[in-house]
């Protein structure tokens, strides 16, 4: 949230005039920084080709199999991986269920 989004908040809030150079001097005093996030760099071509052969991979792999292989990751990953594999499961048994016709 920038600073402007703040303030105009604040305002209509309290209904009182708040200027934005108080405010930001506040919230440095109470400790926080304002920053620009970091640009993340794009995928290369080498690491979209190993992600492409690791996915293609491990494609016809069955439940039981990627249980295991969740087992042995840290418990905040094993988390994130199986709520995504009950989000591709869900989408396959959609698609199977209702398949797609042309017309």
């Amino acid at each position: 949230m920038a600073v402007a989004d703040l303030v105009t908040w604040a305002r209509q809030s309290f209904g009182k005039v708040i200027s934005e150079a108080s405010t930001l001097r506040y919230i440095k005093r109470c400790g926080y920084a304002f920053y620009k996030a970091r640009r993340k760099p794009f995928l290369t071509s080498s690491n979209k080709r190993r992600r492409v052969a690791w996915a293609k991979s491990h494609f016809s792999w069955t439940p039981s199999q990627w249980k295991r292989y969740c087992g042995q990751m840290s418990p905040y990953l094993r988390f994130h991986m199986e709520i995504l594999a009950e989000r591709l499961l869900g989408r396959r048994m959609k698609q199977t269920i209702h398949p797609v016709t042309s017309a």
